[in-house]
């Protein structure tokens, strides 16, 4: 729509700028011709300055409201909406969680995070992370960029599983990455997310 309504702002100052032009550029024309180009053109820039108004009326229209409905979101109403949209195993993360979860609101909605020892990390990366763990190690540091937000929840979670016992660290120089000491199963079910089949 708002694209539509460029084009047409753009197409009547064309048409004017045509109309115009046309009168300034042939003063040997009869004056009642010239007129009709003269009053063609501002019937034209009248026009675009309607369309312009209108485009610009419904762009103020459409950030107050989003201004308007992120000023009345709230974490807990940001909870219910989601609540009502997780997958199954998501749901059962809401009600039998051991880390706790968190709605942080925003234009685009509302992120999901788990606060793991008070790293904020996202849920979807929380899941990724288990899934990429093989039943014998967790996922390398390394293969994530440094100083990226990807190393930082990695490390986290490292970090969470390392400080509750249920992995070993990573020993330098030994060329693993941290080990499982429970069943790769056990430890998901600390977020309570279910494990990809792949």
């Amino acid at each position: 729509m708002n694209d539509a309504k460029i084009s047409a702002l753009v197409f009547y100052l064309l048409l004017a700028l045509v109309c115009a032009t046309v009168a300034w550029t042939h003063p040997q024309w009869d004056v009642k011709v010239r007129a009709a180009f003269i009053l063609a053109a501002v019937i034209f820039a009248i026009g675009g300055a309607f369309v312009g108004l209108k485009y610009l009326t419904e762009v103020y229209d459409a950030h107050a409201y989003r201004r308007s409905l992120y000023a009345n979101t709230t974490p807990e109403s940001e909870l219910m909406r989601i609540y009502a949209t997780l997958r199954s195993d998501q749901t059962e993360a809401w009600l039998t969680r051991n880390a706790s979860l968190e709605a942080v609101p925003g234009v685009a909605g509302a992120m999901v995070y788990y606060s793991v020892d008070g790293v904020r990390v996202p849920m979807e990366f929380v899941q990724s992370w288990l899934d990429k763990c093989t039943d014998e190690q967790l996922p390398a540091l390394r293969q994530y960029s440094d100083k990226s937000n990807e190393r930082k929840w990695a490390t986290a979670l490292t970090r969470f599983y390392v400080d509750r016992g249920l992995a070993s660290p990573h020993l330098p120089g030994s060329g693993k990455a941290a080990t499982w000491r429970v069943p790769r199963a056990e430890a998901a079910g600390w977020f309570s997310l279910l494990l990809s089949e792949a």
